[in-house]
C-alpha cells in the first residue's frame, strides 16, 4: 500500500529533516515504522531536549551526533539501541535519566 511504500523511500536524511523541525524529540517524532530504518541521526541545533524513549527499538542505530544545544537527555531515551555501541554526550546536558 501507499504507507508501506512512502515508509520504505524515508532515509536517514529524511529523518534528520524531520528533526530540523523540532525543539524537542519526544516518542512521537518519529514514528515506530521508521526506527528500525534509522542507522545514523545528526540532531539538529535546535533540539533542547530528547525526551523519554525518543529513540528506543531503532535496532540499527549506529551513529548519533547530539550538539551543544541539548541540555536534557530523559529517561530510555536510547533503550533497545542495540547497535549504539557509545554515544558523546557533550558538556551542555545537565540532565540525564535513567
Amino acid at each position: 500500500d501507499k504507507i508501506n511504500s512512502f515508509i520504505e523511500s524515508i532515509d536517514n536524511n529524511k529523518v534528520n529533516e524531520i528533526l530540523s523541525n523540532v525543539d524537542k524529540i519526544s516518542i512521537k517524532t518519529i514514528p515506530n515504522r521508521l526506527k528500525k530504518k534509522i542507522t545514523s541521526i545528526n540532531i539538529p541545533n535546535n533540539v533542547e531536549s530528547i525526551g523519554e524513549f525518543s529513540f528506543s527499538k531503532c535496532k540499527s542505530l549506529k551513529e548519533i551526533t547530539i550538539p551543544n544545544s541539548v541540555i536534557r537527555i530523559d529517561n530510555c531515551a536510547f533503550s533497545w539501541c542495540s547497535s549504539l555501541k557509545e554515544i558523546t554526550i557533550p558538556n551542555s546536558v545537565t540532565h540525564i535519566g535513567n
